[in-house]
């Protein structure tokens, strides 16, 4: 039986696809695998640059965690120091305040006597704990610190610590 040039016979190419086992194309060549062994020092030496550049990424991260941790307390002591300036500006605007005060009524003033003239800062607490003719003394704190500054003048200063004349003691 001939052939018609270009005619290709449909029927082997259907067994070749539909057999379990397909026979490679003559024009691909078949894939070779050959096995080497590698050299053990050169082995042992990926393993050692691996083993480094983990722990160089793992060293990496504990630097920029605990950069973070260390700016994030500089600011919270920023704060802190930013809260206690509050506190003893407060109280020394309340020395002058309260000389005012005991210029025009010969006494020192308690906190609501002063009214408009001592308006303390956000967040600072200010209290009068003695405030006559002889003297005045006063506490203050700031609500987000643990802090507190006393400052006084005169017989009712006596009960506060050892200071400074016009100076706060902050513990």
């Amino acid at each position: 039986m001939k052939r018609a040039a270009g005619h290709t016979d449909t029927k082997r190419k259907r067994i070749a696809v539909d057999s379990e086992t397909p026979h490679p194309r003559a024009d691909r060549p078949k894939l070779h695998v050959d096995w080497e062994f590698e050299d053990p020092v050169l082995t042992r030496r990926r393993r050692q640059v691996r083993r480094f550049l983990g722990r160089l990424t793992a060293l990496v991260a504990l630097s920029t965690a605990v950069t973070v941790w260390v700016a994030s307390g500089a600011d919270e002591r920023a704060q802190r120091r930013g809260y206690d300036a509050a506190v003893e500006s407060d109280l020394m605007r309340l020395v002058e305040v309260q000389a005012a005060f005991f210029e025009t009524n010969g006494r020192y003033g308690r906190l609501d006597e002063l009214g408009a003239r001592y308006i303390s800062s956000q967040g600072v607490r200010v209290r009068i704990l003695a405030a006559d003719a002889q003297g005045w003394s006063a506490t203050a704190w700031h609500l987000l610190t643990s802090r507190s500054c006393s400052l006084g003048s005169g017989r009712a200063a006596v009960t506060l610590p050892e200071q400074t004349p016009d100076t706060p003691e902050c513990r």
